[in-house]
């Protein structure tokens, strides 16, 4: 959910900040994105250099402009910031100039907002903004009650009510009993600030299939032999090869079920920088994957619909899906899947049987307890953790493949985003599955090029880890390649 202001909030304005920040290391610089996306599903329109900066724009004319037309500047100090800042160092100190020529004709108003995200008072706060209050981000538990109050800032709108003034008990009139009925609005409901479906939709378009021009939620491709669940993804397989795993397992649950599960997931582990979403649904003669776990979940109530193609095109059914979500974030991997049941063309009659439910950790998790508060929607739940030695495998290559189907990441670019990977023909000599052979692999690659380059793709090499269900066998590969312009 959203964070939830006064009722007179104006709904037709929409402000404006610019984010100023150094770019310390490659976690901050994730941090003041996800904060910069919080600020937007919040209603703030945000300009950010990593949004809004396309290569060869020049930045010292984004940093004047950005400030110059925000409403508000919220300025992320830490210890380096701060160095900058002083030092006249870098981008930090241009807009330090920049800031410091203008900050005396906002004396009476706000524009001005600093939030300390890591060291202290003597280390942290250049000394231009000596004397100005500032919000303090230094405590990762206090995210929310923290976000709070900067949205409250940028709406301008205070944090409490200020409470009526009383009588004067020193007047000569008669003092009547008086009782101030104060409204709470520090009573905060659990995962208040929460937005699930901005966070769904936000996952969901991470990365997305252009297939002839046109967005698709999934791509389908045939199959050969007795299905394994392919997860095609390009996550760090190298850091689950000793790791732990935690699962839970449910005979039967029904979609709606399934996809709550995914929104507890997402709504219980919403700060811990996500990193890509990928799934299969994989049967007897065709296979069906992509990425996000709103297009998994669509790919699940689309069955009776690609049954009904596959049928009028004259292909042989077998009913034994098998359907593998997983989501790699900052501590692991989590994975859910089953067996959707056979349907009819009624999207609520869909369930899903012999459900895995787990995470994989890189290492053992510090706070074990909201694993057990994520599980506690199932009535029984037998859980402990166990080592996981993946069965990790790795082959080099040097084969060329065509391109049917572009991977796009970050699509709201203005150039229409950066083409990440390519859906390409398979063939017996880049297979990398030993139970079963699909005619499409999803291939990434180190860099990125632009959607309108015409380029020549080298596979160099692929990665795979086994997931350690249970009920049925799923793998994630990671193919990589690289790309020359033609």
């Amino acid at each position: 959910m959203m964070i939830n202001l006064d009722d007179d909030t104006n709904k037709e304005s929409n402000p404006t900040c610019f984010i100023s920040y150094s770019w310390d290391n490659e976690e901050h610089k994730e941090w003041v994105m996800y904060l910069a996306s919080r600020l937007q599903s919040n209603g703030i329109k945000v300009t950010l250099d990593e949004w809004h900066l396309q290569a060869g724009g020049d930045l010292h004319l984004f940093m004047e402009e950005s400030i110059r037309n925000c409403n508000y500047v919220v300025i992320v100090l830490t210890p380096n910031y701060a160095k900058k800042a002083n030092n006249r160092e870098g981008g930090v100190g241009y807009e330090n100039s920049i800031i410091t020529g203008n900050i005396h004709k906002h004396l009476r108003q706000v524009k001005y907002i600093p939030i300390i995200k890591s060291g202290n008072l003597d280390n942290s706060i250049p000394e231009y903004l000596a004397g100005k209050k500032y919000i303090p981000f230094l405590e990762e538990g206090k995210f929310e009650e923290n976000l709070k109050a900067l949205v409250h800032a940028l709406y301008k709108k205070k944090m409490n009510d200020i409470p009526p003034l009383g009588p004067n008990p020193f007047s000569k009139k008669e003092i009547s009993n008086h009782h101030t009925s104060l409204k709470n609005n520090n009573d905060i409901i659990e995962n208040e600030f929460i937005n699930t479906d901005e966070i769904l939709n936000e996952e969901n378009n991470k990365y997305i299939l252009i297939e002839n021009g046109k967005k698709v939620p999934y791509v389908n491709s045939k199959s050969v032999s007795n299905a394994e669940c392919v997860i095609y993804a390009n996550i760090l397989v190298e850091e689950y090869e000793n790791a732990f795993c935690l699962q839970h397992f449910e005979s039967s649950l029904h979609i709606d079920n399934l996809e709550y599960i995914i929104e507890r997931y997402y709504s219980t582990f919403y700060t811990d920088h996500h990193r890509v979403s990928a799934f299969n649904i994989n049967q007897e003669t065709c296979s069906w994957f992509g990425y996000g776990p709103l297009n998994f979940i669509t790919a699940i109530k689309d069955q009776y619909y690609r049954y009904k193609d596959l049928k009028r095109r004259g292909e042989k059914i077998y009913h034994h899906e098998i359907a593998y979500f997983i989501d790699e974030w900052k501590d692991g991997i989590f994975f859910i899947g089953g067996q959707p049941s056979k349907v009819t063309g009624k999207e609520d009659s869909v369930t899903v049987d012999k459900i895995s439910i787990g995470f994989i950790f890189k290492k053992m998790p510090f706070d074990t307890n909201k694993y057990n508060d994520f599980f506690g929607y199932f009535d029984e739940t037998h859980l402990f953790y166990e080592n996981f030695t993946s069965s990790l495998e790795t082959k080099e290559m040097n084969t060329q493949i065509n391109n049917e189907t572009y991977v796009i990441d970050d699509p709201y670019k203005k150039n229409g985003g950066w083409v990440c990977g390519i859906v390409g023909n398979n063939s017996e000599e880049i297979n990398f599955s030993d139970s079963s052979f699909v005619d499409k692999i999803i291939v990434n690659f180190n860099t990125y090029h632009e959607l309108n380059d015409k380029c020549k793709y080298i596979i160099t090499s692929a990665k795979s880890i086994s997931l350690p269900t249970k009920c049925f066998t799923a793998k994630i590969i990671n193919y990589k390649a690289n790309w020359d312009l033609l």
